[in-house]
């Protein structure tokens, strides 16, 4: 079976080399220091970066970045001192050494973000290892107040073309970010959420697609859904990606319809945790539609629902981890990006 065309051949995920830099927190060194390649952003200077991420979890936080047009990744890492030693000196001083470590890192984010000439192709956010510890302890909630009011006291948007937020809970932490994104320069977004909900509340996006980043972006990648997605909101997408923890089957077979008779998506792959193999291929066989062939639409089944996989996009096809199948066809080896 013939692929999709291409319709990301640049998106911009190569890492060849990663070079890790450490701060001495004890001789207070600053972010220009530490990494001269950011002091365009230092300086409030025209800057093009290929790659900005901020990773922040319960022991660490880190600054990722890759300049426009390089391969080679680099990491400035804020760790605490050793936990060992953290235990001896009492809990007090432990979780006041982790707040000095964030309030560092805070600040040099912070101060890459608050340039206004600043592009990026990819930016991408990761959180994760948020303990009761630490919200019992107010940190995370300190640390996003200080970082929505610093958003909220920017007089730009972030301009962007590819936006991932990994590790969150979906409709919370994705609208944290969207407003702040450039309407109109992002083409991809990228929603990884972690469903930590009761079994009667249903995660869903309403809050999303209504924003304008939504609307205007072209590519979309949304892992972690309880329900589906009104049949307006993806339509306009070029390639649309999702995969549901729960939906029912007409919900997916009513997506599938839209799917095909539109005349945008060119690519459109939905993962769920039970299929109706004779419903689905019934829907996409070539007699529902001959003027749209099935190959711009993929259903795959988890077979293993403790199989965390994430699906993602290269060269307009689909390649993911996990084994997967494609409904009424011979399985097929799909290369996995370069990442």
């Amino acid at each position: 079976m013939r692929r999709a065309e291409p319709v990301l051949q640049d998106m911009p995920f190569l890492v060849l080399e990663s070079i890790t830099s450490r701060l001495d927190f004890k001789s207070r060194s600053s972010l220009r220091k530490c990494s001269p390649s950011l002091q365009q952003a230092v300086d409030q200077t025209e800057m093009h970066l290929g790659c900005l991420s901020f990773v922040f979890t319960g022991c660490s936080a880190e600054l990722k970045y890759r300049e426009h047009g390089s391969k080679t990744e680099k990491r400035i890492e804020y760790r605490q001192i050793g936990i060992d030693v953290l235990e001896k000196r009492g809990a007090k001083e432990y979780w006041v050494e982790r707040a000095r470590y964030w309030k560092v890192f805070l600040g040099d984010l912070k101060c890459i973000l608050k340039n206004p000439k600043l592009k990026i192709d990819v930016f991408s956010v990761y959180t994760s290892g948020i303990g009761s510890a630490m919200d019992e302890l107010s940190v995370k909630k300190s640390f996003l107040s200080h970082l929505h009011s610093f958003f909220k006291s920017l007089n730009h948007r972030l301009d962007c073309q590819y936006f991932e937020v990994q590790n969150v809970k979906l409709q919370k932490d994705a609208m944290f970010f969207l407003p702040f994104l450039k309407p109109g320069s992002v083409r991809y977004i990228g929603i990884v959420g972690r469903v930590e909900v009761l079994p009667h509340r249903k995660i869903n996006m309403d809050r999303v697609v209504r924003t304008e980043q939504w609307k205007q972006a072209v590519h979309a990648n949304i892992i972690g859904l309880l329900c589906s997605i009104p049949t307006r909101n993806y339509l306009h997408f070029e390639t649309f990606s999702a995969q549901f923890e729960s939906i029912s089957m007409e919900s997916v077979k009513e997506m599938i319809k839209h799917g095909i008779s539109s005349n945008n998506i060119q690519v459109m792959c939905l993962a769920c945790p039970i299929i109706d193999v004779t419903a689905i291929n019934t829907l996409v066989g070539p007699s529902s539609n001959p003027a749209r062939n099935r190959e711009h639409i993929r259903m795959y089944e988890r077979t293993d629902a403790s199989t965390d996989f994430k699906f993602l996009f290269h060269g307009g096809a689909i390649a993911f981890d996990g084994q997967k199948k494609a409904l009424g066809e011979e399985e097929e080896q799909y290369d996995k990006p370069p990442i």
